[in-house]
């Protein structure tokens, strides 16, 4: 660029673009700033961007895509020369080799700071552009600037009551120290102790002496310390959840904590519908036995239908409400032209299918 900028204007380009820039874009476009040259050339790795932006690894490799799409940065892929070097796969070719032996490393981007100031948005003069008066101190140093100093250029005003004088509080005197103290006596002889030898004045006498007024330090209760109450639904959420996590340890996988927590919120949302939870116990159990690789207890409830009570006609199976349905074919799938989806049977009137199965 015939131009002469630094890494700071690549900041500055990437802060004052406008909103046809995305937040993630922009997000991303400001670690690759804060980390490249005067030429706007960084070679950060996938892991420590991701780590400073928060983003997860589809998201970073779609923001990354798009930028690049957009011509806000060119992204090159760079491999390991012989001398050890990391050097672009268009620099290779240049010299004759075959970039797909090198072994690869982390890609080089560069900010394209014409297209990101094509991009930016109308100056405003925000005004907050203020700052405080500037005084120089005699003695500091020549040149040396600090804040202003109190009572002068509408600095600091002294605070101190009454003009900042040191006054005595009223009905003190100003008494030499240990004065007002009580010579101490010795209880076995009975005479007065040094410090009354040394013409320190006794206080009054007992019958004299006023008595202290009654202390108002009082020390505030401690609270009750209450043992935290469980929220409304929560027991009902882990026992649903402990009975999916036992089931499916017997089947054979042990559940990780990512999948404990996905259905924890799953379930929790469905106890907030008004859902039953007898009723998701037993699909939550259902889901372990015949889904034991995963899968959303809201999306195997389209698929669930409880035993049958005891005493009660045969159960609804996914074949009969598969026959029973209208929108779908012999396999219970829709076909959306672009793709293959399960049919939930929403035209199925459950009840009346079971009652009817029960009669036959």
């Amino acid at each position: 660029m015939s131009e002469n900028v630094t890494r700071w204007d690549y900041v500055s380009a990437v802060l004052n673009v406008d909103s046809t820039v995305t937040r993630s874009e922009k997000h991303l476009l400001t670690i690759y700033a804060l980390h490249c040259d005067d030429y706007g050339q960084s070679w950060c790795g996938r892991q420590r961007l991701m780590d400073e932006t928060g983003m997860s690894k589809p998201t970073f490799s779609k923001t990354k895509a798009e930028i690049s799409a957009k011509g806000l940065a060119v992204i090159e892929a760079r491999r390991i020369d012989a001398n050890g070097q990391a050097r672009t796969e268009t620099a290779i070719r240049k010299s004759g080799r075959d970039p797909e032996k090198l072994r690869q490393t982390t890609d080089m981007v560069r900010l394209n700071i014409r297209a990101l100031r094509a991009v930016a948005r109308p100056a405003r003069d925000y005004g907050d552009n203020v700052t405080a008066p500037q005084v120089e101190l005699p003695g500091v140093g020549e040149g040396a600037k600090t804040c202003p100093l109190p009572n002068e250029g509408g600095g600091v005003k002294n605070l101190s009551p009454r003009g900042g004088k040191n006054r005595t509080p009223r009905g003190a005197k100003n008494l030499p120290p240990n004065l007002h103290r009580k010579p101490q006596r010795n209880s076995l002889r009975g005479d007065v102790s040094d410090d009354a030898a040394a013409g320190v004045v006794a206080g009054p006498a007992n019958d004299e002496r006023e008595e202290a007024p009654p202390s108002t330090n009082h020390t505030p209760p401690v609270p009750e310390q209450r043992e935290p109450q469980p929220e409304p639904g929560q027991q009902d959420a882990d026992r649903i959840v402990a009975a999916w996590s036992s089931t499916l340890a017997t089947s054979g996988p042990v559940p990780n904590p990512q999948a404990r927590d996905a259905v924890r919120r799953d379930v929790t949302t469905l106890l907030a519908q008004g859902m039953s939870a007898d009723y998701l116990t037993g699909a939550a159990t259902d889901m372990a036995l015949s889904y034991p690789d995963g899968r959303l207890l809201s999306r195997h409830l389209a698929y669930y239908s409880p035993p049958p009570a005891a005493g009660a006609g045969p159960a609804v199976t996914r074949a009969d409400l598969t026959a029973a349905c209208l929108a779908c074919d012999e396999h219970g799938q829709i076909d959306l032209g672009s793709s293959i989806a399960n049919c939930k049977h929403p035209n199925v009137d459950r009840e009346h299918l079971a009652a009817q199965l029960a009669t036959a």
